[in-house]
């Protein structure tokens, strides 16, 4: 699973009502497509979600192959045009991740899915006078099963 873990953020970002309210369907897996070759920005406001990497688990000194975990770094990239705009959307996030893949109500065959567990942070707040656009790194270090 961890080799698609993003897809499994991105589901969930996408199935929430009030971040759908806010962002529309500008929720992007990776990078953004620009629909049209003279549009110099993607409108305000969107997501990002990016698979950082992943790592397999120590396999022990008696086992020379894979261990039975993956560690997988997920980033969420929010921006907004206004600092109280982005507040907003990066809590909406930080909320359906936990609610969603931190404590996932699925069933057993489902569940192996899902993160067995997960760190989080948050980098500090940007701004680019360019675009302009206030944005925030969302940063999930998962532990997955093999």
């Amino acid at each position: 699973m961890g080799l698609d873990l993003d897809s499994l953020f991105i589901k969930h970002l996408q199935e929430d009502t009030a971040i759908g309210a806010i962002v529309d369907d500008r929720i992007y897996d990776t990078s953004i497509e620009l629909p049209d070759s003279e549009l110099d920005n993607v409108p305000l406001p969107y997501i990002i979600v990016s698979l950082d990497g992943v790592r397999n688990g120590d396999s022990g000194k008696d086992f020379e192959a894979e261990g039975d975990e993956d560690l997988v770094d997920i980033s969420i990239d929010v921006v907004a045009s206004t600092r109280e705009q982005l507040a907003d959307l990066a809590q909406l996030v930080r909320t359906c991740i936990f609610a969603e893949v931190g404590h996932p109500d699925v069933s057993w065959s489902d569940f192996n899915e899902y993160p067995t567990q997960y760190d989080f942070n948050a980098s500090a707040i940007q701004y680019d006078p360019t675009k302009p656009c206030y944005w925030q790194t969302l940063s999930y270090h998962c532990t997955v099963n093999r």
